[in-house]
């Protein structure tokens, strides 16, 4: 049960940190591992929209996060 407090954005952030988790650890292509994910928690379904643009944002610069982190 969800707490009805959380901002169904934060719920959506955790399903994108849960994906990028799992998509470190896993060699299947990144769309499938995000549906896993939304497959596993259907409260997140009314944010996919937010959840898949944020995911691919995150891919798309992993490495200057990277090199951001490492500097």
């Amino acid at each position: 049960m969800i707490n009805s407090k959380i901002h169904p954005r934060r719920i959506a952030r955790e399903g994108v940190l849960q994906a990028l988790y799992a998509q470190q650890f896993s060699e299947d292509e990144p769309t499938i591992v995000l549906n896993r994910i939304m497959a596993l928690y259907p409260e997140k379904k009314k944010n996919t929209k937010f959840i898949s643009s944020l995911f691919q944002c995150v891919l798309d610069h992993m490495d200057w996060a990277n090199d951001l982190i490492k500097s």
